[in-house]
């Protein structure tokens, strides 16, 4: 797999956490996904985010957002 399916795949597993975590729609967490460049952010922290788990990760996004 390459770098950027893992980084998709990564920002599609975090939208679907954040999603059951916030108790939100997918359309309206893909909108505070898009608003603040969330995806953006997990392109950018790939490197560090590929060693952590997922709710490692959500913990980050939401340090990120806040």
């Amino acid at each position: 797999m390459t770098r950027e399916l893992e980084i998709i795949f990564m920002q599609t597993r975090i939208l679907h956490l954040a999603s059951e975590k916030w108790h939100q729609t997918i359309d309206d967490t893909i909108k505070i996904f898009k608003n603040y460049k969330v995806a953006e952010f997990i392109d950018n922290c790939s490197g560090i985010f590929l060693c952590e788990g997922d709710d490692c990760v959500l913990d980050d996004v939401e340090i990120m957002l806040k």
